[in-house]
């Protein structure tokens, strides 16, 4: 079963987007990455579950920006996210395949923290 959250956001699409294309803000508003960096190698995280590996999808003109989280086991965690414009504002859309209720309140309160810090 799919989840998809939205989020109206009282800010530009173009400064919304290039906030949230960057992966290293992630750690700024998702509370399960606790750090993030780049080397050589790629994006790393140290998250909940230890360390992970990133992949981000490459700045489009189409608002995608779904990045895909490795563990130290292989497994991997998609995650699409969309931002659209709304007038002079911004909708997000995040998709999770949990519909734990304690996985879904994190994520909504993730996305609220998001919000505050982008209409600021």
């Amino acid at each position: 079963m799919t989840t998809t959250i939205n989020v109206e956001i009282n800010q530009s699409f173009v400064k919304a987007y290039e906030y949230l294309q960057n992966p290293l803000n992630l750690s700024n508003w998702v509370s399960f990455f606790h750090k993030i960096s780049q080397d050589e190698n790629g994006l790393n995280a140290e998250t909940s579950l230890g360390p992970c590996d990133l992949a981000f999808v490459a700045p489009n003109d189409y608002g995608v920006i779904d990045y895909v989280v490795r563990d130290e086991r292989g497994q991997e965690y998609y995650n699409p996210m969309r931002v659209l414009q709304y007038d002079e504002k911004t909708l997000l859309t995040f998709t999770t395949w949990s519909d734990e209720s304690d996985t879904l309140e994190r994520i909504k309160s993730d996305l609220a923290k998001l919000k505050g810090i982008l209409e600021k």
